[in-house]
């Protein structure tokens, strides 16, 4: 039986951080790993953190990156809805999931 501990799991948004100071954040706290879970990877506001550039910039900094789209995004509402208090129809897909 081994009693390593078992691999932590962190959660971070970009916001408008520059890259530097998001790289620093994975920095400080350990992290090797990036996976991003995202739908549409892209930032029309904050275009560093588009996965090519986002990819890039890990890479050039020792992290590993990893689009895994469906852990995450946008959820579709059902059609069998019971969330119909949702005017936002995203809204209701996240609660409906």
């Amino acid at each position: 039986m081994r009693n390593e501990e078992p691999p932590g799991l962190w959660t971070i948004g970009h916001s408008t951080r520059p890259i530097e100071v998001f790289l620093t954040l994975l920095e400080t706290h350990g992290i090797r790993l990036l996976i991003d879970v995202r739908t549409t990877p892209y930032s029309r506001h904050n275009p560093q953190f588009n996965s090519d550039r986002l990819a890039d910039s890990l890479a050039k900094a020792s992290f590993q990156y990893k689009h895994l789209p469906a852990l995450g995004g946008r959820r579709k509402s059902r059609p069998d809805s019971v969330n119909l208090g949702w005017r936002n129809a995203s809204f209701r897909g996240y609660a409906d999931y």
